[in-house]
């Protein structure tokens, strides 16, 4: 399946591979919801890339962080807005 490309805009980074990850962390949801010792949603706490113990990719941890920080701004705000 092929995209639409033709409208922007469009963002860009430069980055290369690094040898680091994290083998521990905040245990989080799909949502990036903290979760605490007994897998329950801590209120209002987010965690995402690195600080997450559920996303242990070290070889591409840049693109893990801007992905799930979106994620959890995301869901906060939508969140926020329930309330």
């Amino acid at each position: 399946m092929r995209s639409d490309f033709s409208t922007g805009p469009y963002y860009g980074v430069e980055s290369s591979v690094e040898n680091h990850t994290n083998h521990g962390g905040i245990v989080v949801d799909i949502d990036n919801h903290a979760l605490n010792a007994d897998g329950e949603i801590i209120p209002g706490l987010f965690a995402a890339g690195e600080c997450s113990a559920s996303h242990i990719q070290g070889w591409y941890t840049y693109q893990d962080c801007i992905e799930n920080g979106r994620i959890s701004a995301k869901v906060a705000f939508e969140e926020m807005n329930q309330n």
